[in-house]
């Protein structure tokens, strides 16, 4: 992220933060004008030692917390939407409807993510990982490895039970 100023002096804000060791953040003392916005800056380092810019026209001495919290709400939308229960697929308008399907959803998303934990833990599933430069990541989320996991469990129930019926009622 670059401010251009009227001398024509470019300032590169990542240097402003390149004194910053894993999970330290700051913020800058001043304010910074981006694009005519007058806006405050914080960063912080991740254990990996990545550097998290955030901009924000608040207090900045919180920025890089509360970002994070922002981060883990984003993240379960996601699994309730599009990654797995597709929420947004719902045709209901009533309230109290839709409290009560986002209730039952986040219980299904504590569900498959502990699953997924329980998972990886009793090395039920096998773990996949994508090689980025920094390091390696799971392939799929804790959320997606429990979800699969329920599902699986789930159609090979049904499948087990559909094979005892159809045992039961050919033996007679």
């Amino acid at each position: 992220m670059r401010e251009n100023r009227k001398d024509k002096n470019t300032w590169i804000i990542k240097h402003a933060f390149s004194y910053l060791n894993n999970k330290e953040q700051n913020h800058l003392a001043t304010t910074v004008t981006i694009y005519n916005n007058t806006v405050h800056v914080g960063a912080g380092r991740s254990e990996k030692g990545e550097l998290m810019i955030v901009v924000t026209n608040q207090d900045p001495k919180d920025a890089i917390t509360i970002y994070l919290k922002r981060w883990g709400i984003e993240t379960l939308f996601s699994c309730l939407k599009g990654r797995g229960f597709h929420f947004e697929d719902t045709h209901m308008t009533r309230r109290e409807r839709i409290e009560k399907l986002m209730a039952l959803l986040t219980v299904g998303f504590c569900w498959a993510f502990k699953t997924g934990q329980w998972a990886i833990a009793k090395k039920i599933t096998q773990l996949k990982m994508k090689h980025f430069k920094d390091g390696k990541r799971l392939q799929k989320s804790l959320f997606r490895i429990g979800l699969d996991f329920i599902r699986e469990t789930v159609i090979n129930s049904r499948q087990l039970i559909n094979n005892l019926n159809e045992i039961l009622v050919t033996s007679q």
